[in-house]
């Protein structure tokens, strides 16, 4: 917990006093209103007490009073004269989170000098963010008043103002810092650690963590870390809002049987604990809800299966797809079943609360596996038959997972495998799918998927190596940390520990590069034996293709030529840069120059959508006869233009993609993607001034991805 320049103020004039001071007085002086010194003095106190300095006394009536020690003078000291020599800037993105933190904590109106002294920033700036914010909150069923007598406060539901809160948390501080933060065993910085000092000031944390896991006990779950760190959060702003209170009205919404289930009662044993603790009334409502956010959390295991319809609609899911992909499942229908039943039942609460959550890899499941979602589509009509709306995307490509994972390993060989247990915040479907694609290229079983708060079981496993997509300080022995999307150099990083699986056909060229390289060396010094042996391999891989050219795929490197790259183009907007990447195709006879207003029809028919992640825009349009061969170019604009996209302008790299038809360019864009996933390689062709950098980072690319 850190201390902001207020609370350094306030503490400061509370050691130099003689006798306690009023709240009022203080809130008068700093020019804000009691409850907000109340915040202040609470979480001064907080900070004393976690810091081991002398508690602060308070009597009614007179206010609060301090004992100075010399241990926390100093301290005290340090802090200002840190203050003075550093001052943090907030971003725009920060400003607007925390502008809209405060304005959900606070239930009395604020000033706009309160956010002008905090940020340090003109009252022209918080106005104009003030405007972007307000519609950030109508988007979210809020109204954000502004009146210059009264102040500046919110105006909405207590669910909308709660869930806005929690949006805000939970996608600009992951699971896993939030976890921490709560385990008090990192640091955040100043951002995070001033958000989550809102959501869990006047809160014990320890209290917290011990009643969710009691419920994991209690009901035979365990949550992921997302889920433990939702139903956290919902807990703590639940008691916060209550204390100041604010009650919650659920809307109409058929929550069948809600009341009879497991879940309700433990609700109602946490209800207990809590009001007993901070003495306090919770209304039933509030017991239902903390219900639906037992109900709704995401889950790695569950000893309890209800038996309900929803086990008949998974199961008629189940057929669909068996009839589809033409296969009968034998044992793994059960292991099926339960694990999509155990995703769905909390699933089908969230959405029907509208706090369905956002799958991080739906972008790419999409596009790798486009066919199994759209038919993952077609079977959910059934589920959403039976729950009476529709499903959103994010869910859908949660439930493709499933199946994926399914279909992976069905294709997997049945060999001797090295033991490798997962660990993975995320839930049960990214768990089995990252599971599913290690043991498809490796040779490897994963024996157990846990989460990081459940190391101790590590001790009861046979296992060869861990894997984790997270990052584990307390963990005592060697684990291989990955990226859950399994970038290009996460696979050279698990090529170092597990032995990759021999694609069939590779042995008798694996066996020929071996000859190569005996007879080499009895003719010549080999400098470099890795690098030969690669650029062997590569020349006869590249040879057996040419035998198949009927059914070659096209790869980058057969599109790209140094003709058609370019660095430090100059443009003046957004259309004259689609211009030069698609002259550069047109002068070496690949496009019409028509290709250019193709493109541009494109755009401003569905938006700047080629924006595909910061300062990358991938112009293209669809096959016609403007396009002579399938071909790319690739260049780097001198100054970064706006295209119109919110999230991703400035452009700074524009890529001009041209193919005959629909699929042959694929494998050359996947390819393409692993670049730009590369924050490394992604720089380096960013930082270019030349075309020989682009054109080797392209090329290097290529050896790793075809050794």
């Amino acid at each position: 917990m850190e201390l902001n320049k207020r609370n350094l103020a306030i503490l400061q004039q509370l050691l130099e006093a003689d006798d306690f001071i009023k709240l009022s007085e203080l809130a008068e002086k700093y020019k804000v209103t009691n409850r907000t010194i109340r915040y202040d003095v609470q979480k001064i106190s907080d900070f004393l007490e976690e810091n081991g300095f002398p508690k602060l006394r308070t009597q009614h009536h007179k206010g609060v009073a301090l004992k100075a020690t010399q241990k926390l003078q100093m301290f005290l000291q340090n802090e200002l004269k840190q203050q003075k020599t550093t001052n943090y800037f907030y971003s725009k993105e920060e400003r607007k989170n925390i502008m809209c933190l405060m304005l959900l904590e606070q239930d009395e109106p604020m000033k706009i000098q309160d956010f002008q002294e905090y940020f340090i920033i003109s009252k022209n700036t918080v106005l104009k963010e003030f405007d972007e914010i307000g519609i950030w909150f109508q988007n979210h069923d809020l109204i954000l008043i502004r009146n210059p007598r009264i102040g500046i406060y919110l105006q909405g539901t207590e669910l909308k103002r709660r869930m806005a809160m929690i949006e805000i948390i939970e996608q600009t501080i992951g699971s896993e810092e939030l976890f921490n933060y709560a385990h008090q065993k990192t640091n955040l910085n100043k951002i995070n650690n001033y958000k989550l000092d809102i959501l869990f000031s006047q809160i014990d944390i320890e209290f917290l963590n011990q009643l969710v896991r009691r419920t994991e006990l209690e009901l035979n779950k365990q949550f992921t870390d997302e889920g433990y760190s939702n139903l956290i959060t919902h807990i703590s702003l639940m008691i916060k809002r209550i204390l100041l209170d604010k009650n919650i009205n659920l809307p109409k919404v058929k929550f069948q049987g809600l009341i009879q289930t497991r879940e309700y009662t433990q609700a109602q044993k946490i209800v207990g604990k809590i009001e007993e603790k901070y003495n306090i009334k919770i209304p039933k409502e509030e017991v239902k809800f903390i219900t639906i956010h037992i109900l709704g959390s995401q889950v790695l295991k569950s000893e309890f299966i209800i038996e309900d319809g929803l086990n008949e609609i998974v199961a008629k899911m189940i057929d669909d797809f068996q009839e589809l992909y033409e296969i009968k499942l034998g044992v793994e229908r059960l292991e099926l079943s339960k694990n999509l039943i155990l995703h769905l039942r909390p699933a089908i609460y969230r959405m029907a609360l509208g706090l369905a959550s956002k799958n991080p890899l739906h972008e790419k499941i999409i596009k790798t596996y486009q066919t199994l979602y759209e038919n993952i589509k077609i079977i959910s009509i059934r589920l959403e038959e039976y729950i009476g709306f529709e499903i959103n995307e994010h869910e859908l490509t949660n439930i493709t997972l499933h199946f994926g994972a399914l279909l992976e390993k069905i294709n997997q060989e049945k060999i001797k495998k090295n033991k490798i247990v997962l660990i993975c915040a995320s839930g049960i479907g990214t768990a089995s799918m990252i599971a599913s694609q290690i043991v498809r290229d490796y040779d490897c079983e994963v024996v157990q998927k846990i989460s990081s708060r459940d190391l101790d079981k590590l001790k009861s496993l046979d296992y060869d190596y861990i894997i984790s997509t997270v990052n584990i300080r307390e963990l005592k022995e060697d684990y291989i940390k990955i990226n859950p999307l399994l970038l290009a150099k996460d696979q050279e990083l698990l090529k170092k520990h597990l032995k990759a699986k021999v694609h069939k056909g590779d042995e008798e060229i694996e066996r020929l590069v071996n000859e190569l390289l005996r007879i080499t060396k009895n003719h010549a010094e080999i400098k470099d034996e890795s690098q030969l042996a690669y650029e062997f391999l590569y020349a006869l891989k590249r040879k057996k293709r040419s035998f198949k050219k009927e059914n070659k795929e096209i790869e980058l490197i057969d599109i790209i030529t140094s003709k058609t790259l370019g660095v430090d183009i100059d443009a003046k907007n957004w259309q004259e840069a689609i211009l030069k990447g698609v002259e550069l195709l047109f002068k070496e006879n690949k496009v019409k120059l028509e290709y250019t207003d193709r493109i541009m029809e494109t755009i401003n028919k569905m938006g700047p959508y080629m924006a595909i992640c910061p300062g990358v825009f991938l112009a293209h349009a669809k096959p016609d006869n403007t396009i002579k061969e399938t071909s790319m170019s690739i260049i780097t604009l001198k100054k970064p233009l706006k295209f119109g996209h919110q999230e991703f302008d400035p452009i700074k790299l524009v890529i001009t993609l041209a193919s005959t038809d629909t699929k042959s360019h694929l494998k050359a864009l996947s390819q393409l993607t692993n670049i730009l996933l590369s924050n490394s390689q992604l720089e380096q062709i960013l930082k270019a001034d030349n075309k020989e950098t682009i054109f080797n980072v392209i090329k290097s690319n290529h050896l790793k991805t075809r050794v």
